[in-house]
């Protein structure tokens, strides 16, 4: 809340004040990046509490889709000789993992129940919600052992 600090919503100068929860924070929410959470499910702390209406650890990241895969194969050559290819994929299907949900929302006062708008985000409510970043693409390595 532009203005207001710590002490000013919750009385400490060490402890924020939590958004409180308003609704299904994932209703109308889609597999979109720029669509994670629901803008309108979360309020600013009431005006005079301590703002802890909301308890903590209560979103969760979306879930990840990731595959890994190995081959391996070893040649003998000889009884004390014998060499070991490896290919790993890690993410092998490439599939993207979206991961940094942007959970910073701005209000104009203590009393307002609409999120400040950004420029940046018109059709989403100041980015609140938004994916900020994604895991690494696939990745594949090989690898050439000879043990003797």
């Amino acid at each position: 809340i532009a203005g207001y600090g710590n002490a000013q919503l919750t009385g400490s100068p060490d402890f924020g004040a939590r958004l409180r929860i308003a609704g299904n924070p994932y209703s109308g929410t889609s597999d979109s990046p720029y669509n994670r959470l629901n803008a309108a499910a979360f309020l600013p702390p009431q005006p005079g509490s301590l703002g802890l209406e909301s308890g903590i650890n209560y979103l969760r990241n979306p879930g990840l889709d990731n595959w890994d895969l190995s081959v391996q194969r070893s040649i003998p050559f000889g009884e004390k000789l014998h060499v070991e290819l490896r290919a790993d994929a890690f993410n092998v299907f490439n599939h993207p993992q979206f991961n940094g949900i942007n959970s910073s929302v701005s209000f104009a006062s203590p009393t307002s129940t609409a999120p400040v708008p950004s420029s940046l985000f018109p059709n989403n409510i100041n980015g609140f919600g938004t994916v900020t970043g994604t895991a690494p693409p696939r990745i594949m390595q090989l690898m050439v052992r000879v043990v003797f």
